[in-house]
């Protein structure tokens, strides 16, 4: 493992909220999340973005240590965005 200043930034995986209507799922589980974070990625997952899964922001939180500050938004500070619906056209234009 690298440290210091030539140590490689890890990938940053977001889970962001679902927005498309309807949509009750979330792109992961806390599960996974846990196993990410254990393979050295970061992951990010936006505020609220397990509540229609009934799955709580301290679920995904809890495996994850330290625990790191949960954004309102996360596709700004992502490397990678995990959805479970596809983006609106609107969005990329």
């Amino acid at each position: 493992m690298q440290t210091g200043d030539n140590a490689p930034t890890p990938q940053r995986i977001g889970v962001p909220r679902e927005v498309f209507p309807g949509e009750k799922r979330v792109a992961t589980v806390p599960d996974v999340v846990a196993k990410l974070v254990k393979l050295g990625f970061a992951v990010v997952v936006e505020q609220g973005a397990g509540d229609l899964a009934d799955l709580s922001d301290a679920a995904f939180l809890e495996p994850v240590q330290p625990l790191p500050p949960m954004p309102r938004r996360c596709g700004a500070t992502a490397t990678l965005s995990s959805r479970c619906a596809p983006p609106r056209l609107t969005k990329w234009r």
